[in-house]
């Protein structure tokens, strides 16, 4: 489920921005293979990566303990 959920957020972030339509990113998500979703996210939005990146995307925004 919590793969589903990443999936869901990364959909929504690149969908919802005008980066890509849902039929592009259904495609480029299939094409690329299994993979971490914050490898994923860096494919499909082109984003450069150097040999010490770390993940720092977050698929469930601010959480603040109660």
């Amino acid at each position: 489920m919590m793969g589903a959920l990443q999936i869901r957020a990364l959909m929504n972030e690149v969908v919802a921005s005008n980066a890509m339509t849902l039929k592009a990113f259904n495609d480029a998500f299939l094409r690329e293979g299994q993979m971490p979703i914050e490898m994923m996210r860096a494919a499909i939005t082109r984003q450069p990566l150097t040999r010490d990146y770390t993940a720092r995307w977050k698929y469930y925004g601010d959480v603040r303990p109660q």
